[in-house]
C-alpha cells in the first residue's frame, strides 16, 4: 500500500486549508477511492450537511455549488500527487 497526498486541494480549501490523503496500492486506486468517498465527506462536512435533504438527496438549490465543487475535485485529482512512502509528514492547520 501507498498513501497518495494531494497538497492544497482547490476543492477543499473554500473555508480552510485542505489536503486529499488516500491509501491505496496505485494512484489510479487512489484517484477512484477519493471519487468513492466524495459524497459522504460533503454529506458529513459542516459546510455542506445542509445542501442535502432529509433522504441524502441534494437539494437542487445548491446543484451548481455541488457542480463546481466537483469540477474543481477532478482537476485536483488530475495532478500528480505526492506519493508518502516510509516517512513522516507533518501538516499544519488552517490558512
Amino acid at each position: 500500500m501507498n498513501l497518495y497526498h494531494w497538497a492544497h486541494a482547490d476543492c477543499i480549501r473554500e473555508y480552510a486549508a485542505g489536503d486529499i490523503i488516500v491509501m491505496a496500492p496505485s494512484v489510479d486506486e487512489a484517484r477512484e477511492l477519493a471519487r468513492d468517498r466524495m459524497d459522504d465527506y460533503l454529506k458529513e462536512h459542516r459546510s455542506w450537511w445542509w445542501s442535502y435533504d432529509t433522504e441524502g438527496k441534494l437539494d437542487e438549490n445548491y446543484v451548481e455549488d455541488y457542480d463546481n465543487f466537483k469540477r474543481k475535485f477532478e482537476a485536483d485529482l488530475v495532478q500528480e500527487p505526492d506519493l508518502i512512502g516510509e516517512q513522516t509528514i507533518f501538516i499544519r492547520g488552517s490558512e
